[in-house]
């Protein structure tokens, strides 16, 4: 199989919905309204592509079907410290459609979203691996936080219902 990795455009809003509800349940996360989560994410990428958002998807060149995607969601944070000029990344959504894995194609996406950040200057990037994906990323380079903070959330709003 031949593919084609691009950056994703204003058209590519649905395709990269699809992928968007499709890693979600890959990681086994509810999604009681797919049509609801597809129109959030579209509405998101409208609005944050090229601006906070960078996408990247791997076409099938003979289907034509967008079957791998990564997000790069750019934040700002205060400079200094680990954070540096306090221009940030957060990777996200590394999906490879099942029957399209164990072909390079999240290593071939992870070196778009590498090569952007540092157009972007970026200080660093940040991410949080599955079991699966860490030995990917710690190919590329990613370390576990050095700094022995301990990832934790607090849900707010509409998520602290869900929680």
């Amino acid at each position: 199989m031949t593919y084609t990795v691009v950056q994703a455009g204003p058209g590519d809003a649905a395709a990269l919905a699809d992928q968007r509800v499709a890693f979600q349940r890959a990681l086994g996360a509810a999604v009681p309204d797919a049509g609801a989560l597809r129109r959030e994410v579209m509405a998101y990428v409208a609005g944050e592509l090229g601006r906070t958002l960078w996408a990247f998807l791997v076409r099938d060149e003979v289907t034509g079907l967008v079957v791998a995607s990564a997000w790069l969601v750019v934040v700002v944070r205060i400079p200094g410290g680990r954070h540096g000029n306090g221009r940030m990344g957060v990777v996200l959504n590394v999906y490879t459609d099942p029957d399209h894995r164990h072909r390079g194609l999240a290593r071939r996406l992870m070196h778009e979203v590498i090569e952007t950040a540092r157009a972007l200057d970026l200080a660093r990037l940040e991410l949080a691996a599955t079991p699966p994906g860490r030995p990917l990323y710690e190919a590329l380079g990613f370390t576990p936080d050095v700094a022995g903070s301990v990832p934790m959330e607090l849900a707010l709003g509409a998520d602290a219902a869900r929680a």
